[in-house]
């Protein structure tokens, strides 16, 4: 299974990788993406191996010796990937010359009327649904039912001044795009609101985070009693607490698309111009607009109390 990008890339083909577990339920599922990401869909039982993209085991797809890796490529019996159109046919001419036989799936037009993870998940079916196994449902494939080490790992971590066990907000205040991030003074306002109700939790940062203006921000202010920082965790962690989170806020980026396929009650803030094509999975409460900023307070925060209630 190829899917090149990042997590959010990556978990718009989850419901697609999850039904060739059930249509080729006797096959070894193999995963080459980057390697920070493939422990995940490995611990949840979505994939059988990895096979990271920044290591020499998945040279093979970009022209390199067919015998490198812990596995030759020659042993695959099939290849599917999902790609933008742009990069499928460099792919497709690779796998061809090294006799894999192989299923690519193309994103849709990125206006499609069509989130991108449905139309590549039913694509797939579409196209594998022949050789056997069950009809997969879309619902149960775009869960990660279970990140069996993901709240071991986020329990063991120090979460300052929150209970032990308790249920903790999450909120992700960045994105890989400066265009896509609401101002941070507002999330800081949501969780201070978020306090006053009695609900604790904690601001989630990655790498695309270290600028300025959000972790230079976190690193200045005052958070709410019972609020935390956590600065670049494990992604496994991350996972363990959006899986027990009450309630998530975040822009467009990876972690909103793992908040929602984790089952998190999601408020997410979007361009205009990135939905329906990118729209989270599921029960996800989408708020656009065509300049994030045009977002006020007031609307996200009803957003959430909607999502608190529910």
């Amino acid at each position: 299974m190829i899917r090149i990008g990042g997590l959010g890339d990556l978990l718009v083909a989850l419901p697609s990788m999850a039904g060739l577990r059930r249509i080729l339920p006797e096959k070894r599922l193999v995963l080459v993406c980057r390697g920070a990401y493939g422990g995940l869909l490995l611990d949840s039982g979505v994939a059988d191996g990895v096979l990271p993209l920044e290591s020499g085991a998945a040279a093979f797809l970009f022209g390199a010796s067919a015998g490198q890796g812990p596995v030759p490529a020659e042993a695959y019996s099939l290849a599917v990937g999902w790609a933008q159109t742009s990069s499928r046919s460099g792919l497709e001419s690779v796998l061809r010359g090294m006799g894999i036989p192989s299923v690519l799936i193309s994103a849709p037009d990125p206006f499609s009327s069509i989130p991108i993870q449905r139309r590549f998940f039913d694509d797939t079916v579409a196209a594998l649904a022949r050789r056997g196994g069950s009809l997969p449902d879309f619902d149960e494939c775009a869960r990660l039912v279970s990140v069996k080490g993901g709240m071991a790992e986020a329990r063991a971590r120090s979460l300052r001044g929150i209970p032990p066990g308790g249920k903790i907000a999450v909120i992700h205040p960045g994105s890989g795009g400066a265009a896509k991030i609401w101002p941070f003074e507002r999330f800081l306002e949501i969780s201070r609101r978020l306090q006053v109700l009695g609900i604790p939790g904690v601001f989630i940062t990655g790498e695309a985070e270290e600028r300025p203006e959000i972790s230079g921000r976190l690193e200045r202010v005052s958070l709410p009693p019972g609020w935390a920082w956590l600065r670049m965790p494990p992604l496994l962690a991350v996972a363990g607490l959006l899986a027990e989170a009450p309630l998530y806020v975040g822009n467009d980026s990876g972690i909103t698309h793992l908040a929602a396929a984790c089952g998190a009650r999601v408020t997410a803030l979007f361009l205009e111009m990135n939905i329906p094509a990118w729209k989270p999975y599921g029960r996800s409460r989408v708020l656009t607009a065509k300049k994030l900023t045009d977002l006020d307070t007031e609307s996200v925060w009803a957003a959430v109390l909607a999502e608190k209630g529910t």
